[in-house]
């Protein structure tokens, strides 16, 4: 009964440092701005709204899809329902997408109770600040029940060897330095951590890398550059700080510096057809 208590606070504690190290970084990329959060910092919102205030954007592409907008939206709401085991969600999203989903909702929500915050409140204050600006507001992510399916779809064998490597593996001599982090300071992360944090992840677990982290790094990113064809001025894209990297790298060689009143067309990449503005129909 101990060791299975011990284990469980492990594994926990191991998940949390790996959110939490996920937190803020803000870069430029010709008038592409990105501005990397933490789900859980205080900090992440006040950046975030300093930009805004600052670079006054033409539009704000924010890391949510329609689903999880409405979620934060009506989070108070959603709290008052009991959590129920759904069949008809694991159906549509998968067994391992369903069990992801809740624990890494349960994780998060344990880090803000600690830091005094709620989860997704910097993009929903993103959204909130833009609206109160006058600015339009773009959902650039993947829609969260595609990431799910994808996640369950795994085989058996690779999930749990990734999942093993990425609990043991984080404890490597190599990891544990970056993972030395005090949760409750509220405090951000060097960019350097953030980068080292990646970096395991990609190579302990590199399907769930994949999934998570680089389908949509390129999907977000063909986003912004569909933002970019439309509108004059400063795009400000709002993502996990984890996204940052991997964003910059790609935009870096597919964006284009604009200037007043050019036209341009820019690369037809994946999902470029979809609506650009689904959310302003909330």
């Amino acid at each position: 009964m101990c060791f299975k208590y011990h284990t469980k606070n492990f594994i926990q504690e191991t998940f949390i440092k790996i959110i939490f190290l996920i937190s803020l970084m803000i870069k430029k990329i010709d008038n592409l701005i990105l501005v990397g959060t933490s789900h859980v910092s205080k900090e992440s919102i006040e950046t975030v709204k300093k930009v805004i205030d600052e670079y006054q954007p033409s539009v704000i592409g924010i890391e949510l899809d329609i689903d999880r907008l409405k979620k934060v939206l009506n989070e108070d709401q959603e709290e008052e329902k009991k959590e129920k085991f759904s069949f008809s969600q694991v159906r549509a999203l998968g067994l391992f997408g369903y069990m992801f989903a809740k624990f890494g909702a349960y994780l998060q929500k344990k880090i803000g109770n600690s830091l005094g915050i709620k989860p997704g409140e910097d993009m929903r204050s993103t959204y909130l600040y833009g609206k109160e600006n006058n600015i339009p507001v773009s959902l650039i992510d993947i829609p969260i029940g595609k990431t799910l399916r994808d996640l369950s779809r795994i085989s058996f064998f690779r999930k749990v060897k990734e999942f093993f490597n990425l609990i043991f593996k984080s404890y490597k001599k190599e990891y544990r330095k970056n993972l030395s982090v005090n949760i409750k300071d509220g405090k951000v992360p060097p960019e350097k951590t953030i980068k080292a944090v990646i970096g395991m992840l990609k190579k302990e677990a590199p399907t769930f890398h994949k999934i998570l982290i680089h389908n949509r790094n390129i999907y977000m990113s063909n986003k912004l550059l569909n933002l970019q064809k439309y509108h004059d001025g400063i795009i400000l894209g709002v993502v996990g700080a984890g996204h940052v990297e991997g964003m910059v790298s790609y935009l870096e060689k597919n964006s284009i510096s604009r200037t007043h009143n050019e036209k341009y067309e820019v690369e037809n990449h994946i999902e470029s057809k979809l609506n650009l503005y689904e959310q302003n129909f909330l």
